[in-house]
């Protein structure tokens, strides 16, 4: 069994940034957005330019004009959000627990007010990836947990990082430097 513990300061939430800007994922979602965005302009353009005579064809013009331009609002503030935001990751409270066993993954989370307890075969888990000196254990594609190599308790990097690829196999990938 590896373990390890930890709670997260600004070091583990700038690593997943850090992580994440790099990633392909991220790379295709900026790309995404800028297309998004010129559909918006070129679609709302055409529309103003199509305005029929029929007063009924207006009415449903200018309510789909205005659908256009909320949608289009909303895509210039998540690029805005992607290229130009610094988010500011704000620390939480709770003392996390890694327990790496033969069948299962699980995080047990304590603050003073709170705990939880959540385990996952490895079959259901959706990734992990290593990065430079992080593992990134991803219950489903939006859900992470940030493991620092220095935070494990019993076992090794290493121990971990062969655990993960036979119960992962092509699920689990090792990345370049996190520097």
């Amino acid at each position: 069994m590896i373990t390890a513990e930890n709670t997260y300061t600004k070091e583990y939430l700038e690593a997943n940034r850090s992580y994440h800007i790099t990633s392909s994922a991220y790379k295709n979602y900026k790309q995404a957005l800028i297309f998004k965005l010129i559909f918006y302009v070129l679609f709302i353009m055409w529309l103003f330019n199509n305005i029929s005579s029929v007063p009924i064809f207006k009415i449903i013009n200018c309510i789909f004009a205005v659908y256009l331009v909320s949608r289009f609002i909303a895509c210039l503030i998540e690029i805005w959000n992607c290229f130009f935001s610094k988010k500011r990751f704000i620390p939480d409270k709770f003392r996390r627990q890694f327990v790496f066993s033969d069948d299962s993954f699980g995080m047990i989370s304590h603050s003073e007010n709170y705990s939880a307890e959540r385990y996952k075969r490895y079959p259901s888990l959706h990734s992990a990836v290593e990065w430079g000196d992080w593992f990134f254990i991803n219950f489903t594609a939006g859900e992470v947990c940030i493991i620092k190599k220095t935070d494990l308790t019993n076992g090794t990097p290493d121990d971990l990082r062969l655990l993960l690829k036979d119960k992962l196999g092509s699920r689990f990938t090792q990345k370049g430097d996190a520097s």
